[in-house]
């Protein structure tokens, strides 16, 4: 009888090892990979992380970090456990020359589930359709499996181009394939070994739906925020599109962008849990780019700007970076989070420095002196004088007064005056004959430039209105500038200006 039950059991062990490779195989032709014996492996089941070799409270959220070996492949994993229950991870996979692919799992329970995305080529989101087998779009996903409401990015596979840039290996990219399973769906993909790439995915999970399509303009704001397309969000921070401006460029390249776009949305917007736990996490994850003297590089290199100054790779763009600054006060004063404030007053700091050496000077009809801050900076110093546009200096007066407000340090305010002092002394010069605004001011004191449609107006629009909302006066120069520009706006059909 004991023989008897050995052998039933060992009936059952083969029978288990022979099901368990039979389905890495299927997965693996399901995804038109060749396997060999030698690739015939377990897959890897995503897993939350068991032995961080790192830990950080923030406010909201516990961050841990983990490393872990995995057959010939390296997994590193990120979570962000929210004190709400909420889960944000990331996994980035890195394989060893010669390694096999990875099927990589993740499992969900639950008898039902529905799949949400947004459709570009029919121009709308397809709502809470049913989940079944089969393959899952190439989009950012909203599935609800069981109790477990999920945002689902792509598996993506990159390589590293150097200076901030990376290609997308798209040919290198499958489908996520879905599998129905006793306990509920298990949602497969496979990263392809190729020497040089990476893969990485990642996912935001909770307990509670993470947003209500019906509530405001929910369906249309999220269009705008997709990490599948010109956008992408990788372990490191925010990565965008290249332009053919930029070197190295080559197709479907990605640059690191210090101006973190799709998370200003997420926390200016607001609106849902899942704007509200990704702007946390990502903007933490984007704050660590910034370097010890206060602010983060722009690795590539400009084409206009060093034919037109020489200016190198690894330059200071003020504008992304003034940008990044304003959301840190932003978040600050949303989540009560300390770092962010702190991020805040570190690129304030340095801005009062690079301010106090690189600007123009202009007086005014009394000689009262005004500022015009350069654009542009490298640490090498080996460049041209670069020029001082009218919408970096609007932004970068908004950030000190608001940082000053908000820290109590005069020292910013009186900064920001100094430059609003510098707009006010020029006012007349920016306006053109056909009432459009000149895009800058060069070093040989003549103003020229071409421009943008609206992002100007938009900016003397938002510093006017912090003025008022902070018991100042009216500007009335910043009025002049925006009457000027909205002349021309509505003379020639533009009409996306903030009213």
């Amino acid at each position: 009888m004991r023989k008897k039950f050995i052998k039933v059991i060992t009936i059952f062990i083969i029978a288990g090892l022979i099901g368990a490779i039979t389905l890495q195989l299927q997965t693996a032709e399901a995804f038109g990979v060749a396997v060999s014996p030698q690739q015939q492996r377990e897959a890897y089941i995503q897993k939350r992380v068991k032995n961080p070799h790192t830990v950080l409270q923030l406010e909201l959220a516990t961050v841990k970090r983990e490393k872990q070996h995995w057959n010939n492949s390296t997994i590193e994993s990120r979570e962000f456990q929210f004190n709400n229950g909420d889960l944000y991870w990331h996994d980035k996979i890195t394989f060893e020359h010669g390694g096999e692919n990875l099927i990589y799992i993740i499992s969900y329970k639950g008898v039902n589930g529905t799949l949400t995305y947004y459709n570009e080529k029919m121009g709308k989101w397809i709502e809470e359709q049913e989940l079944t087998e089969g393959r899952l779009p190439v989009t950012d996903l909203f599935l609800t499996i069981g109790n477990r409401h999920i945002l689902l990015n792509q598996p993506f596979i990159y390589k590293d181009l150097g200076c901030g840039v990376v290609k997308a290996m798209n040919d290198l990219c499958h489908e996520i394939m879905v599998t129905k399973t006793a306990e509920g769906f298990q949602l497969q993909m496979c990263f392809v070994n190729k020497p040089g790439t990476w893969g990485e995915i990642w996912a935001l999970e909770s307990d509670s739906p993470l947003l209500d399509w019906n509530y405001g303009a929910m369906r249309q704001i999220w269009v705008g925020y997709s990490y599948a397309k010109d956008n992408r969000w990788l372990m490191d921070g925010s990565y965008y599109i290249m332009p053919k401006t930029y070197s190295p460029y080559q197709k479907n390249t990605y640059w690191k962008n210090p101006g973190v776009y799709v998370v200003s949305g997420f926390i200016l917007t607001g609106g849902s849990k899942a704007a509200d736990d990704l702007g946390y996490a990502q903007l933490y994850i984007q704050a660590q780019n910034m370097d010890a003297k206060g602010y983060m590089k722009t690795m590539p290199r400009s084409n206009w700007l060093y034919n037109a100054y020489g200016i190198e790779a690894d330059f200071y763009d003020s504008r992304f970076n003034t940008d990044l600054g304003i959301l840190f006060i932003e978040a600050y004063e949303k989540f009560n989070e300390q770092r962010f404030l702190d991020y805040a007053l570190k690129y304030g700091n340095f801005f009062m420095k690079f301010a106090n050496k690189h600007h123009y000077t202009v007086l005014d009809s009394r000689g009262k002196e005004g500022w015009l801050v350069q654009d542009y900076y490298h640490e090498n110093g080996k460049y041209r004088l670069p020029h001082s546009s009218l919408n970096h200096q609007l932004e970068e007066i908004r950030f000190l007064y608001k940082l000053g407000k908000t820290t109590g340090n005069s020292s910013f305010t009186l900064l920001g005056d100094k430059m609003l002092k510098g707009i006010e002394n020029t006012c007349n010069s920016w306006i053109k004959s056909d009432k459009n605004l000149y895009y800058c001011y060069y070093a040989n004191g003549k103003f020229g430039g071409a421009d943008y449609p609206y992002l100007t107006y938009n900016d003397l629009f938002n510093l006017q209105k912090l003025l008022e909302d902070t018991g100042g006066d009216h500007n009335p120069y910043l009025q002049k500038l925006m009457d000027a520009k909205k002349i021309y706006m509505d003379s020639n059909g533009i009409r996306t200006y903030k009213k």
